[in-house]
């Protein structure tokens, strides 16, 4: 039967007292301690309990300790016992502290508002075969004034509100749970050893020793502790477990450490074990002074910061094996770096670690740096961090990407250095507006890049993304600085645009030697320094107002360049695009510039330039190329030489618009050259045309100046040169040896030096227009060969000029003057004077009877080594052109005249043959025929037309709609003789032929009166000289595939062309008529 007894310092009742000291318990016993007890007492099992028994029994403390002094009375429970202690609410059981033994097991209710002493649970004593279960309940207002310590047993604490343990708890080796009331304070609280250990912390909880405030532990066992809002340590707070989860979760407003010097406040969650899930949540507003770790084993581990936080330490969430994912909430502070780097290994594959930084938030570096792991970095809006790492290889392989590495930073945040150097991974890069970094290092090998940056982005350093065998493709918008740095992107595979206003301080580098790349700059863009673009296929687009402080290289070899250039582009060294074997296509705007040389295109390849107008090239301009295309607006200009083509070059083009100032020599080079080199074209050296066995068509427009020689001397070579009016050459070389031939046309008001012809057999035919000059006392010398010269007058006779056909004696050299009726009869008389003879067709024969040359020397012009000289009058015949009636001698390629049936059309080619009397009187069938003022009627034509016999004039009649069932028809004019007005010119004594074609057979208006244009017919081509006919299927190639071309039949006439015998008998009834019916009105 269970007993009651009163533990007091006299026993008066041994029925119902006890001795204070040593009191051997009974089970189930009660033992109420009397105030008045002084001194320790001691409760133990009775003798003889086998081991392996529990003896249980109750305490009770009713009433505080009353007996003399101070001194603290222990109550020790012994071994083998259980203990129940009870104190009543309200007692200040101060003075009582319980342990000092080995007891199995304690429980203890301590009453609301009571106070105790030190607390000692069970350990299971030296006689347990079994753990006990201890327990602590504390009501609400208890203290416990001093310590609660526990065993080995499993110990449980319930504990109301607003409770105090004034020193450290220690929950011993055990497992341990607990439940905490709002308002709970120790010193200090610690759980280890084996079992699960779980607590439950209400509001407003604080630990106010230094240290380790919190150490929470399990060897074996899940751990999980939660704290609801403000709780406040003066250390530091450890949650571990060495084979299972740690979790960790805390309210609003934590508080650790020392909050002046921001130290003594870390905070530790380690978890272990495979799979295992560890978390540390901290709430909003806390404050953490100290280092903060979550780093299980194997498993994930997860930590997550609410707003308005600040941590004064680093962050470690870097388990081996493990995934970590950090969340740092809005407005916080991370003072330290953060490791999230964690990695995985071959065999277990890839970790996922992210780190998300949340707006207006502050942190030191980030480190996502792992082996193995696939990594994600989000930094929310206006926020800042430190460096950013994405670190090592993704695998071993460094085959395909496998990890994947995100980057995220929302507008106007801002990075230290970035970092992302992981090999075999793929990056996804996406900025906000504004964003702005220290430096980008994203060249990890044989890594994929893929970078989204909007407008407003800033670097404060170098940017790189992509290395060797990357595919890049990086987007930036507007208004990108780069500060203190550069701009390389690379990659096998690179594609990459940028919007407007980009600023770079150092150079910016595109592509790889090998690969795609493909860019596209905005307008406004400034490179400080040089730039690159390489690749196997380059396709690179900047828009106007495009500056580049350095030097530009496209010039990779064995590539394929597509260069276009906005307007008022601006290089500020040279600009290379010249590599071997390469195909270069360049296209500028206008004002484009070049503060230093220029090569485009290698010694091999396709090169194709179109310079915009207002170009400029500081020194030398060499465009290469096994084919090279070359246009340039008007006023390009260069401080150097210039060079088109090269010794290989198979063909060469070159357009000019003018006016354009080459600052040096010009050297154009290729089997085939065309230049254009339009009006007002300057070059301040000599200019050299060289090819190999090609041909040369060549036009020098008005106002052409060339400081020094013009050369065309070159094997093999034909030439056709076409000069306009206003023209000044040095001396020119018309050399062209071999097989080669040489045609020059110049328009009036031409300057030169001298011109010297072949040296072999090859032949010069040259026209020189009106008012012509030879400087100081020139020569021209036509060399070896039959040349032939047709001078146009010239009021110029300030010098003495020396004027020879070469010495040859099988040359057949024909001199042509046109002089005016007063000339003429100067020059005749002079010849005479000389000794040369007058010959019936007109011409002088200029040797003596022993056949050698007599030299004459008329108006300063020393004539000598011809062998036929004669004169003539330019036919004068004008065309209607969009400037006006231009006679048809003056006419030049591209010259605009009018088409009955197309307007304006340009002249494809234009060319003239001299026929002397000797020729007309060998074949008379060539005399020209002459159509008077008006002959066709209406008044047309408006002075006497002079053509050739086949060439076909517009007849239009009633007669011409019966005979032939059109209105209007072609008739060749020497099948209108015999009308009114229309005969064969006898009298002309010699007569020029001029014969223009367009793309198209066109009528068109000379004199007034409507005629053909050259038809390709035979009779047509008989008209002209071989090199005439070889100049003409050059430029129109089609016209050589077939005979039937040539007979007429590619080329569609503009109207029907009438047969000889029609065409008579037309005539012959239109004299019947009369002539007024030949040209009626439409």
């Amino acid at each position: 039967m269970m007993a009651t007894f009163t533990v007091v310092p006299v026993v008066t009742n041994p029925a119902t007292q006890k001795l204070q000291g040593v009191i051997n318990v009974t089970a189930g016993d009660t033992y109420i301690i009397d105030p008045t007890v002084s001194v320790g007492i001691t409760f133990n099992p009775p003798a003889g309990t086998p081991l392996g028994t529990t003896v249980s029994y109750n305490i009770q403390i009713n009433a505080a300790n009353a007996s003399a002094g101070t001194a603290q009375r222990l109550i020790t429970l012994g071994d083998q016992t259980t203990a129940n202690i009870t104190i009543a609410p309200g007692v200040n059981a101060g003075r009582y502290d319980f342990g000092g033994g080995t007891v199995d097991g304690a429980n203890y209710t301590i009453g609301a508002g009571a106070t105790t002493g030190d607390l000692q649970l069970g350990d299971g004593g030296n006689g347990s075969l079994t753990t006990v279960t201890s327990s602590v309940t504390l009501g609400d207002g208890a203290t416990v004034a001093g310590q609660i310590t526990g065993g080995a047993g499993a110990d449980t604490l319930t504990v109301g509100t607003n409770v105090t343990v004034t020193e450290a708890i220690n929950l011993g080796a055990g497992a341990a749970s607990g439940t905490f009331g709002t308002g709970f304070s120790a010193q200090s609280f610690a759980a280890s050893g084996a079992g699960a250990k779980t607590f439950d912390f209400s509001n407003t909880t604080t630990f106010t020793g230094t240290g380790a405030s919190v150490s929470i532990a399990s060897t074996n066992a899940p751990v999980s502790v939660d704290f609801d809002d403000n709780l406040s340590t003066n250390g530091t707070i450890s949650v571990s477990s060495s084979t299972g989860a740690a979790t960790l979760d805390i309210g609003a407003n934590l508080k650790t450490g020392n909050a002046t010097l921001h130290t003594g406040g870390a905070i530790s969650v380690v978890g272990g074990g495979t799979g295992s899930a560890n978390m540390l949540t901290i709430g909003l507003d806390a404050q953490v002074n100290g280092a903060i770790t979550i780093n299980g084993s194997g498993g994930t581990n997860t930590l997550t910061i609410g707003d308005s936080s600040e941590v004064y330490g680093f962050i470690y969430a870097n388990g081996t094996n493990s995934a970590a994912t950090v969340t740092i909430g809005d407005l916080s502070t991370v003072t330290g770096d953060i490791y999230a780097n964690s990695g995985g290994t071959l065999a277990l594959g890839n970790i996922d670690n992210s780190v998300t930084v949340g707006d207006g938030t502050t942190t030191g570096s980030i480190f996502v740096n792992g082996l193995y792991s696939d990594n994600t970095v989000s930094v929310g809006l206006a926020s800042t961090v430190g460096n950013l790492y994405f670190g090592t290889d993704g695998t071993v392989s460094q085959t395909d990407p496998t990890s994947g590495q995100v980057l995220t930073m929302a507008d106007n945040s801002t990075a230290g250095l970035i970092y992302l150097t992981a090999s075999n991974s793929t990056f996804d890069v996406t900025f906000g507006t504004g964003v702005t970094t220290n430096a980008i290092y994203g060249y990890g090998y044989n890594s994929d890049y893929n970078v989204s940056i909007p407008d407003d982005f800033t670097a404060n350093g170098y940017v790189y993304f992509g290395s060797t065998n990357s595919t890049t493709d990086v987007t930036i918008g507007n208004n990108a600085v780069i500060n203190t740095g550069a701009l390389d992107i690379s990659g096998s595979d690179v594609t990459t645009l940028i919007g407007d206003g980009l600023s770079v301080q150092y150079f910016a580098s595109f592509g790889d030697l090998n690969g795609a790349t493909d860019v596209t700059i905005g307008q406004g863009a400034n490179i400080g320094g040089a730039l690159y673009a390489n690749g196997s296929t380059v396709d690179f687009t900047a828009g106007p107002d495009f500056d580049v402080s350095g030097y530009a290289y496209l010039n990779d070899a064995n590539a394929t360049y597509t260069i276009d250039i906005g307007p008022g582009s601006d290089i500020g060294g040279g600009f290379y695009a010249n590599g071997f074997n390469s195909d270069v296509t360049l296209t500028t705007g206008d004002n484009f510039i070049v503060s230093l040389d220029a090569y485009i295109g290698g010694t091999d390849g396709t090169t194709t330039v179109t310079l915009g107008s207002g170009s400029s090239i500081g020194t030398v301009l060499n465009v290469g190329g096994d084919t090279v295309n070359f246009t340039a607006g008007t006023g390009l200009t260069t401080g150097g030489a210039v060079t088109f083509g090269d010794a290989v070059s198979l063909s060469t083009t070159v357009n000019l618009t003018g006016p354009t100032v080459f600052g040096g020599l010009l050297d154009v080079n290729g089997d085939q050259i065309i230049f254009n080199g339009g009006p007002n074209l300057t070059v301040n050296g000599p200019a050299y045309f060289t090819n190999d066995g090609g041909t040369s068509t060549i036009v020098l427009g008005d106002n052409t100046t060339i400081n020094g020689l013009a050369d065309f001397a070159a094997p093999n070579q034909d030439v056709s040169l076409t000069i306009g009016t206003n023209v000044t050459i040095g001396t020119i070389y018309g050399d062209t040896t071999g097989t080669g031939s040489f045609n020059m046309t110049t328009g009036d008001d031409f300057t030169f030096a001298n011109f010297y012809g072949g040296t072999t057999d090859n032949d010069e035919h040259v026209t020189i227009g009106k008012n012509w000059t030879m400087t100081g006392s020139g020569v021209y010398d036509a060399g070896t060969g039959n040349d032939t010269l047709i001078l146009g007058t010239t009021a110029d006779r300030s010098s003495t000029n020396y004027i020879y056909g070469g010495e040859s004696a099988n040359d057949n050299d024909v001199l042509t003057f046109r002089l005016n009726a007063a000339d003429q009869a100067s020059f005749t008389t002079a010849a005479l004077a000389a000794g040369w003879t007058l010959n019936p067709d007109g011409t002088f024969k200029t040797t003596n009877g022993a056949g050698a040359h007599i030299q004459l020397t008329w108006q300063g012009q020393v004539i000598n080594y011809w062998e036929s000289v004669a004169f003539c009058f330019a036919q004068g015949t004008e065309i209607s052109t969009d400037a006006g009636p231009v006679k048809v001698e003056d006419l030049r390629p591209g010259s605009m005249v009018l088409t009955m049936d197309r307007g304006y059309q340009p002249v494809a080619w234009i060319g003239g043959r001299q026929l002397s009397g000797a020729d007309l009187q060998r074949k008379p069938n060539l005399r020209p025929i002459r159509i008077a003022a008006g002959a066709l009627g209406h008044g047309l034509p408006t002075a006497d037309l002079v053509v050739s016999p086949q060439h076909r004039v517009l007849v239009r009649s009633r007669l011409s709609e019966r005979m032939f069932s059109d209105r209007e028809v072609l008739i060749a004019a020497k099948h209108l003789v015999g009308l009114p007005g229309i005969t064969v010119a006898e009298e002309m004594d010699g007569v020029s032929y001029w014969h223009f074609l367009f793309e198209q057979h066109e009528i068109v208006y000379s004199n007034g009166a409507p005629t053909e244009s050259l038809f390709t017919g035979p009779e047509a081509l008989k008209a002209l000289t071989p090199d005439q006919q070889q100049e003409i299927l050059t430029l129109f190639p089609e016209l050589s595939e077939t005979d039937a071309v040539l007979n007429g039949d590619r080329l569609i006439p503009a109207r029907t062309i009438v047969p000889g015998r029609l065409a008579r008998s037309f005539t012959r009834r239109a004299t019947k008529r009369g002539a007024s019916d030949v040209l009626s009105p439409v």
